[in-house]
């Protein structure tokens, strides 16, 4: 919301599009944030399925390229009120 003093610290492209979408700005953080460890994990019972395996598949795929265009510009932002940040 435009209309608010929070701030959330977000992924750089969701911040973008976020902001777009809902008129907010967008500032690069004042410090840095070691990377985050994202990882996936099922029960052994699901290893066999196929629409698990399907779905594993499409996560991590979805994921490595989101990784790959994020070292290519790396950092978070603060998203936040328009008017609220200098």
């Amino acid at each position: 919301m435009a209309a608010t003093d929070l701030v959330g610290i977000v992924p750089r492209r969701m911040a973008v599009k976020v902001a777009i979408a809902e008129g907010l700005a967008v500032h690069p953080l004042p410090f840095a944030l070691p990377p985050t460890l994202l990882a996936m994990i099922w029960h052994r019972r699901n290893s066999a399925s196929h629409a698990h395996a399907w779905l594993r598949d499409q996560v991590s795929e979805i994921l490595t390229l989101l990784d790959d265009l994020e070292q290519s510009s790396v950092g978070s932002l603060v998203l936040g009120s328009a008017g609220n940040l200098d």
